[in-house]
């Protein structure tokens, strides 16, 4: 009788467990897929395993190779549990200069960059979610994110489709940030009418 209730309540631990992780999974697939959206991207993008970090990094406007080090703890502890530890902290870095890239481009600072990266399912949601977080294509940010952000130099990205544009010439779509030209009446990226 004694056994029944020790594995009763195991099991019931493991179930609640399960149930956590898979609730701050969802969680952090949502804040991806809305974060993607206000980007320009497609929200189902965040759902396929690999190809959502892939996107992760063309978000940030980083240089493509960035996505092998944002996985590269994934392919680690596939090929052995040796290495893990190790690309563990490689993998947390590259997030962490994913994060600095889309947090400028959030116009927030290096701080909630840090939170993205530690807590994602509740900061990558909130900047994703939250309409007070508005995505600004005009912000230029590194290829190599704080690595390296000097104006003139090559590895400086902007995706805003002219940087000539005058700044009369533009406004910004109140539900997600986007830049769209000042006579535009609906927003390129969600639809809606600004």
């Amino acid at each position: 009788m004694n056994n029944n209730f020790i594995f009763g309540g195991i099991f019931a631990f493991s179930i609640l467990l399960l149930g956590i992780v898979f609730l701050v999974l969802i969680i952090n697939i949502v804040g991806r897929w809305c974060l993607f959206k206000k980007a320009g991207k497609n929200g189902w993008e965040a759902i396929i395993p690999f190809y959502s970090d892939w996107v992760y990094v063309e978000v940030a406007q980083l240089n493509y190779w960035w996505f092998f080090l944002v996985v590269s703890n994934s392919i680690a502890n596939f090929l052995s549990d040796d290495l893990g530890s190790i690309f563990y902290f490689v993998s947390l870095i590259a997030l962490f200069v994913c994060n600095y890239n889309i947090s400028k481009k959030l116009h927030k600072d290096t701080v909630f960059a840090v939170l993205m990266t530690i807590f994602p399912f509740i900061f990558v949601t909130m900047a994703g979610v939250s309409s007070n977080y508005k995505w600004d294509d005009s912000v230029k940010v590194g290829k190599n994110g704080p690595f390296g952000n000097n104006e003139n130099d090559d590895n400086f990205a902007s995706t805003s489709d002219n940087d000539n544009i005058n700044n009369s010439d533009v406004k910004y779509c109140p539900y997600c940030g986007k830049q769209n030209n000042n006579n535009d009446k609906f927003c390129s990226n969600c639809g809606r009418e600004i």
